[in-house]
Parts: C-alpha cells; sequence; structure tokens
C-alpha cells in the first residue's frame, strides 16, 4: 500500500491543496505572515496575524452568517404556507441547510479566538455591518422562488471569491456553503420556470416578486467603487478577492439570460 503523502498546512489559494512534503511552520511575526502571503499560501490559525487582519476576516464572516440567519426567519414562515407538499419539503430542506451554513460560519469565527464563549452571539448581534435585505418579508410564495433565483445568487456571487480568501478556514467553510446556495439558487429559479409557464396571471405573479426583489438584490454588492471587502489593507491580505462592482456585472451577466427564459423583466434603475 502506497502512502498518501502530507499536504501543506493551508494549501494555495488557487483552490489546489498544496504540495506533497512537511506542513510548514507556523508563521510566528509579520514576516513570516506576509512570507506565506506572499507564497500565496493560506494563512491557519495557529499563524500570527495582525489584529487589523482578524477583523477584517470576521467582518466577512458575520456579513453572510447574519444574511444566512435572516433568510432563514424569512423563509420558515412559509413552510406551512407552501402550496404543494413537495414545495414544503424543498423549502424546510432549504432552511435546514441555511442553519447548518450558520454553524459553519460560526465554527469558522471560533478559530479567529482563543475565547470561544458567545461567539454565535457575537456573530449575529455584534456591530459588523450586514444586508439587510432578508429583513423584508415575502408577500407570496412566488417571493420565496425569487429569493432563492436571485436573493441567494447574489450571496453565491459574493460568497464564491471567499474560496480563495487567504484565511485557510474561512476559504474551506465557503466551499460548503457554496455547493449548498448553488442548489437553493436552482431550486429557487426551477419553481419560478414552473410557475411562469402556468399561466400569464402567474407570470405576471412572478414579474411583481422580481420587480421588489431585483434591485436589493443588485444593493448586496456594495456602493460603485468600493474595494473587495472595502478595506484596503484588507484586500491587500487577500481576504476577498474581486471587487463589489465585478462581482455585480457578472451576477447580471448570469442572471439576464434566466430572466428571458423566465419572460420576466428585470430594471437597470431603481423603479418609482
Amino acid at each position: 500500500m502506497t502512502a498518501r503523502p502530507i499536504w501543506r498546512a493551508g494549501g494555495r489559494q488557487d483552490g489546489s491543496p498544496g504540495v506533497p512534503g512537511t506542513p510548514r511552520p507556523a508563521a510566528r511575526d509579520r514576516s513570516g505572515f506576509e512570507a506565506v502571503l506572499a507564497r500565496d499560501e493560506r494563512i491557519e490559525p495557529g499563524d500570527w496575524m495582525p489584529e487589523a487582519y482578524r477583523t477584517a476576516v470576521g467582518r466577512q464572516i458575520a456579513q453572510h452568517a447574519r444574511h444566512f440567519a435572516r433568510g432563514l426567519r424569512a423563509e420558515r414562515e412559509w413552510i406551512t404556507r407552501a402550496p404543494t407538499l413537495q414545495h414544503r419539503a424543498s423549502l424546510f430542506a432549504r432552511v435546514q441547510a441555511r442553519a447548518a451554513h450558520v454553524l459553519h460560519l460560526t465554527s469558522t469565527a471560533d478559530t479567529l479566538s482563543a475565547d470561544r464563549s458567545g461567539t454565535a452571539e457575537r456573530l449575529l448581534t455584534g456591530p459588523q455591518g450586514d444586508c439587510s435585505i432578508l429583513g423584508r418579508p415575502a408577500r407570496g410564495f412566488a417571493e420565496v422562488g425569487v429569493i432563492g433565483w436571485l436573493v441567494d445568487g447574489a450571496a453565491l456571487c459574493l460568497l464564491a471569491p471567499l474560496r480563495r480568501s487567504s484565511y485557510g478556514p474561512l476559504a474551506r467553510a465557503t466551499l460548503l456553503v457554496c455547493r449548498g446556495e448553488f442548489f437553493h439558487r436552482r431550486q429557487g429559479y426551477e419553481l419560478l420556470l414552473t410557475t411562469t409557464h402556468a399561466s400569464a396571471r402567474q407570470r405576471a405573479v412572478v414579474q411583481a416578486a422580481v420587480d421588489r426583489w431585483w434591485w436589493p438584490a443588485l444593493l448586496m454588492f456594495g456602493p460603485p467603487g468600493a474595494g473587495p471587502s472595502g478595506d484596503a489593507r484588507a484586500d491587500a491580505w487577500k481576504v476577498a478577492r474581486p471587487s463589489g462592482e465585478e462581482l455585480r456585472r457578472s451576477f447580471v451577466a448570469r442572471t439576464a439570460p434566466q430572466a428571458e427564459r423566465l419572460g420576466v423583466r428585470l430594471y437597470d434603475r431603481q423603479p418609482p
């Protein structure tokens, strides 16, 4: 039997596990920290890191954990009101998956601090900024599908670059979360595809739901001109990669052909 090679501790930020060999020694000071980043490898919990780096990573984790927690609360209200048993089962699975995403991100936040007591409470109620889009209640089951298609689609665009984050635990947790979000986006899109092809009245209902959620979904990417994380140092440390504007354009380019297939319009400016 051939022994498995031992991979480098953090792997590389392009998603590959690294090269065979012994685990790299932990970074002990700023020069070691910067050397790891210069080699395009990942920072691990045992490495020395500046406090500002911990804060920047924590802000990214908190933003997405709050998004999933709010989505969980918004969608659970519709489980018992879903029109069919199949829709109820799929929505129940989506709510469970959101709870699992919050747990994954909470566990990732645990690696940033020696004091792990109350991590979830600090993560979900602390001062970090978050996107409040899912604080809006869904007015009908069509909006549940639109949330899956547009809001989860935007969240997926924001999360995907974090798979190449310089912080190893965040990159690995994001990989798991993105797999679930891809399924949720597809689930929401197929619900709308079935609805819009049922009748003209159903298509009008979906159009009204898209009108209500399209612009807020675009605002999830932040103000134009901002860097990947809104923090110049965090961007230099490769906590997040592309800017919000790049991700917004990518999201629109992916969503427009799907909207055409659904037969709905997407506004290029905020409707009155």
